[in-house]
């Protein structure tokens, strides 16, 4: 059985190199003790297209 965590992710969000900025804070569950900081972005962007979808 793998073992899973939740994580909280602080990520900086900019539309554009001129356009202001922000921190946007993330929750994500069962994520794998083994996975890098790249993975669990690949598991947030998904979930980033059904927000802006909405």
């Amino acid at each position: 059985m793998e073992n899973t965590i939740s994580v909280n992710l602080k990520v900086w969000r900019q539309r554009g190199p001129k356009e202001p900025g922000q921190f946007v804070n993330y929750h994500l569950d069962n994520v794998s003790t083994g996975s890098s900081f790249l993975e669990m972005l690949d598991m947030l962007n998904p979930r980033q297209r059904q927000i802006r979808a909405v």
